[in-house]
């Protein structure tokens, strides 16, 4: 549905643009949008037309984004920001989980379109962002100016030198590259290998997406010198954060900082390069009998004024102003990102410091590196297996960056022939991707580890290969365009030469590979069925790159030699690309069955709902990991203590590792009525019993000594600090129901009892609010087994009182004693004051909107 309506909006544009028929012909670049668009729904043809499902199995997509998505998208369409989910690890902030997408405009937008949201609406999402992927893409490749070291400066313009200026803008415009190049780049760039191995991780995909987008509109800043592109570049790039993964933005990141320095750095030297013989030798079919008369004039006006050419051409002020104005533009790029990204960044930045990540080791930082061995995967991505059903290796399952043969040897064309500034600036972003993507094997990694915060909790490092692989996208498209056009004499003399080397290379390497892999057959027989499988993949994977390879050489030897037009050229070698990238990697994770079955258990669940009073569920390490889905309680809206989540808060995880066993009453303590496990589980019997055991694969046991989600005591404890809280919970004598441990408190209160007739009555429960009726004879605490964290506020009949950290996780108020209304509610400070960032933001970009539509007016 969402990706008709997209196809919907392309179509208007469409129409639109081809009704007026603008002079720059903008409307055939629509069309190839609608390629590129074309092109993702025929890769996904099985997802969109079939009956197939992506990833096979469901992975992260099905296990963890789509109920976590669900979620949101339910109380969205209830008027309700959700910013708490009190449903899985016993609770846990949902506006600072930065993977919720809680404000991705786009998912908000499948949120109220689809209802209900399902797991297809998910996979429609992936899709969609693979085609932002390849919009961006060619869009950054069309009208990025690439084609010579230096774009479309704007020359200033005086009144005895206008026709000057005009005829040197009229001989420098033409610095795009041709579509059929942009659109190579596009598909290698968009069915890339991060794109294709983590279909199911959506967030990480649509923060991923939007990076062309993000460098284009800066890039359009600087060439332009116009702010309003660097507003929309920290718009697309406040998009990234949306979107839901730190990782994926910091791609974005790293490539705007790059592209900063690239243009702060090369700023002076490359402007200097638009001068008339730049112009002369840049565009010998354009208008050269202008040029000796325009050089000649601006020659001679130089030394009678004692000037510079440049400055007589009017482009001094901009060599001058060129470095300041790249770095302002990048700072305020920064800065509209942040602002409209605040009311998540500031909950996000509270949240992460809290979770097991913020202690990551080394080790731990470094997991799912790129291993050196696997860089064959550029060349060979099926080596080790692509999918995860094939993978092996001593090593994790990781990214290996192949963008297709043809792009890649395209791309080394482009660095050994054209050798300008943007072929040095993609190449050093590449090497950065790939120093990066090493992770423990490079000493890089290390480096932005220990010294840039926030580095270290960052895990999967190989995923970094993204750098590498849009560089390498870039680089293709480059040298795409390059061999379409008459190569100066140098580069000619060079390409041939290549050409003559090409089939050697292809003879030797397709000998080599060839007798590799046949020989592994052949010494693979009567092996284990797996290794033998295995073997089988590694050699087919081989065959395919010596065919790949076998057909891209006479291509580039067909245009050495001037074999093929231009543009019979550029479709051969399209079409290879799509046959490469769609054979190789749109059947990469497949399958053919309903990931949601693993939720299908409608007779538990019937029985778990049926139940009417408030309790959480266990599922953790009970051998139901394959029956069970770890988020299936939030579809069905009941409460867990355990969940599928990175990001977990450190406290939660440090009192479930020491719990020692179920038998334990701080276990009771996390309002855990019933465990879901197998039927031959074992158990504390005395415990724990049979409630329901209709399904044939798993039992309901209940817990017989759960306490409630609310309930009161009259004895407390007051310790001073965590350390302190934390031994208290774990002595011999500590029995929960009757003490409560606080925290910071000053005084000890220790009344007897609190009496029989102490009532807790939870009256309404939602992700942001808990209400509830006590009534005692005696004052006490009201104790919760919801998680303490900051933001939590309570008031009792409108008065507000302080929540206290209680029994080292929970939350506990001092309650008089009487009838009592009392209020929970989850209002935390960093996402009022990420708010107030945001309204601000908004108001400087209208006010700055407003005097620019008014000084239009003016003039």
């Amino acid at each position: 549905m969402i990706l008709i309506f997209a196809a919907i909006v392309w179509l208007a544009a469409f129409l639109i643009a081809w009704a007026r028929r603008c002079v720059s012909a903008r409307w055939i670049d629509l069309g190839v949008i609608g390629i590129i668009g074309a092109a993702t729904a025929g890769f996904f043809f099985r997802v969109l037309f079939g009956d197939a499902w992506m990833p096979a199995g469901g992975g992260d997509l099905a296990q963890f984004l789509f109920p976590t998505y669900k979620f949101a998208a339910e109380w969205w369409r209830r008027g309700i920001v959700p910013l708490w989910n009190p449903y899985l690890f016993a609770g846990m902030p949902f506006v600072g989980d930065i993977q919720s997408g809680i404000f991705y405009p786009l998912n908000l937008l499948a949120f109220f379109l689809s209802d209900p949201f399902t797991l297809r609406d998910m996979e429609y999402l992936s899709v969609l962002h693979f085609a932002i992927a390849g919009i961006g893409m060619y869009a950054f490749l069309r009208w990025g100016e690439w084609k010579l070291e230096i774009g479309n400066w704007k020359l200033e313009s005086t009144s005895n030198l206008q026709p000057l200026t005009s005829s040197i803008q009229s001989l420098t415009s033409n610095f795009n590259l041709s579509r059929l190049a942009c659109l190579a780049g596009a598909m290698a760039f968009e069915f890339s290998d991060l794109f294709i191995t983590h279909f199911g991780n959506l967030n990480l995909i649509a923060a991923s997406a939007w990076m062309p987008i993000i460098l284009l509109f800066y890039r359009r800043a600087v060439l332009d010198q116009r702010a309003g592109f660097a507003i929309l570049s920290g718009i697309f790039l406040a998009l990234a954060f949306l979107a839901g993964h730190a990782q994926a933005f910091l791609f974005s990141v790293i490539a705007l900082g790059l592209m900063a320095a690239y243009h702060i750095a090369e700023g002076r030297w490359q402007i200097a390069e638009l001068s008339l013989r730049g112009a002369a030798q840049k565009n010998q079919h354009r208008e050269q009998d202008k040029l000796p008369s325009i050089f000649e004039k601006a020659n001679e006006r130089a030394k009678a004024t004692k000037q510079s050419p440049l400055s007589v051409l009017g482009i001094a002020s901009s060599l001058r102003s060129a470095p300041l104005l790249a770095m302002t533009f990048a700072i305020l790029t920064a800065l509209v990102a942040f602002g409209l990204a605040a009311p998540i960044l500031f909950p996000v930045a509270e949240f992460s410091q809290l979770t097991t990540r913020a202690a990551y080791s080394y080790a731990q930082a470094a997991e799912f590196s790129l291993p050196p061995a696997q860089l064959i995967g550029l060349f060979v991505p099926g080596f080790f297996g692509r999918g995860p059903q094939n993978a092996w290796g001593p090593w994790q399952r990781v990214e290996v960056g192949y963008i297709g043969i043809l792009p890649i040897l395209l791309a080394l064309l482009a660095i050994i022939l054209r050798r300008d500034a943007p072929t040095r600036f993609f190449g050093f972003v590449a090497l950065v991707g790939l120093a990066l993507a090493l992770g423990g094997y490079s000493i890089l990694h290390g480096w932005l580890y220990q010294f840039v915060p926030g580095f270290g909790q960052l895990r999967a490092p190989a995923r970094f290969i993204f750098l590498f692989d849009f560089a390498l996208a870039a680089l293709a498209a480059l040298g795409f365009d390059f061999l379409l056009h008459a190569l100066p004499r140098a580069s000619e003399i060079i390409f041939k030469r290549v050409a003559r080397s090409l089939p050697w290379i292809f003879l030797f390497v397709a000998l080599a590979a060839g007798a590799t892999a046949y020989a592994i057959l052949i010494l693979g027989q009567g092996q284990d069925a797996i290794l033998f499988q295995r073997i089988a993949n590694a050699a087919n994977a081989l065959a395919f790159f010596i065919l790949l390879f076998g057909l891209s050489v006479p291509l580039i030897v067909a245009r050495a030699t001037r074999f093929f037009r231009a543009r019979v050229w550029s479709i051969a070698a399209l079409a290879l690309i799509f046959f490469d990238l769609f054979s190789l990697g749109a059947n990469v994770d497949s399958g053919a069955d309903d990931p949601m079955r693993a939720y299908a258990h409608p007779d538990a669940v019937a029985f778990l709902k049926s139940d009417g009073n408030f309790f959480r569920v266990d599922p953790i390490g009970t051998g139901v990991e394959n029956l069970w889905q770890p988020d299936t309680s939030i579809l069905y809206n009941f409460f867990d203590v355990g969940g599928d989540n990175p990001l977990v808060l450190a406290d939660f995880d440090r009192y479930w590792q020491s719990l020692g066993s179920r038998s334990s009453a701080l276990y009771d303590l996390l309002d855990v009525k019933y465990l879901i496990g197998r039927k031959n589980i074992s158990l504390d019997r005395a415990k724990f019993r049979v409630a329901y055991d209709g399904d044939p694969a798993l039992n309901v046991y209940e817990n017989t000594r759960v306490l409630p989600r609310a309930f009161i005591v009259n004895e407390a404890r007051v310790v001073a600090n965590r350390a302190e809280a934390w031994d208290a919970i774990h002595a011999a004598d500590f029995d929960p129901s009757r003490v409560v441990i606080l925290e910071g408190m000053t005084v000890d209160r220790r009344p007897s009892t609190v009496g029989d007739g102490a009532k807790v009555k939870i009256v309404g429960y939602g992700p942001n609010e808990i209400m509830l009726e006590t009534n005692s004879a005696r004052a006490g605490y009201l104790v919760l087994s919801e998680i303490y964290f900051p933001g939590w506020r309570a008031w009792i009949d409108d008065r507000e009182v302080a929540v206290s950290r209680a029994n080292y996780l929970f939350r506990a108020i001092e309650l008089p004693a009487g009838a009592q209304r009392v209020r929970f509610l989850y209002d935390p400070l960093s996402y009022k004051v990420g708010l107030g960032f945001f309204f601000a933001m908004l108001a400087a970009l209208g006010i700055w909107r407003l005097r620019k539509s008014r000084m239009k007016t003016v003039l």
